[in-house]
């Protein structure tokens, strides 16, 4: 996802997770910048909700007083894959697109299997324009379908489909709700 907000550049992401005082059930939402507002990777929490929010500080919403307009990212699964591959040791990467990476391209395009490459070196993402990744795994439980009517041979049979993603949420656009006046 690359996010251009009036300015691309001037988009910032934090890390928004709830935190739940489990004897009070007091419930507070914590802000911090995307991995130290550098190139890298954050995990998703489930027992947190972890969010990730893009926000613009250079154009704000007409809400009295006015707030910063973004969107949030938030992630819609079941689990999370670990792996030795290192594009699976988090759920989210966020890599500043600049022109002096035309070499990483390939087909003329990125690509989330060469993330390790892309954050060699990794560079401060405030001020910057980015791209961001996200992981969104799901478990595939195999089943008789899969297999078909003799249940061991794959090209008889057909696995159906299975969903995983994300949401994004507009945050702050309007001054209030669009359906009520």
């Amino acid at each position: 996802l690359e996010f251009d907000l009036g300015n691309a550049a001037a988009n910032s992401i934090e890390v928004i997770e709830r935190r739940t005082d489990p004897n009070s059930g007091t419930t507070v939402m914590h802000h911090r910048p995307f991995n130290g507002n550098r190139e890298g990777g954050e995990e998703w929490r489930p027992e947190r909700f972890t969010t990730l929010m893009i926000m613009n500080h250079e154009f704000e919403n007409r809400h009295r007083p006015p707030s910063a307009i973004g969107y949030m990212l938030v992630s819609m699964r079941s689990g999370t894959l670990r792996t030795a591959r290192y594009q699976m040791t988090k759920d989210f990467w966020v890599t500043r697109i600049s022109p002096d990476d035309r070499d990483l391209l390939v087909g003329g395009e990125f690509r989330f299997a060469n993330i390790e490459d892309y954050l060699e070196n990794p560079e401060r993402i405030d001020g910057n324009a980015v791209a961001i990744w996200h992981s969104v795994p799901f478990q595939h439980i195999p089943r008789t379908e899969d297999f078909g009517p003799e249940g061991f041979s794959s090209d008889q049979g057909l696995t159906l489909t299975m969903w995983s993603g994300f949401d994004l949420m507009p945050h702050n656009l309007w001054a209030s709700t669009p359906l009520y006046r």
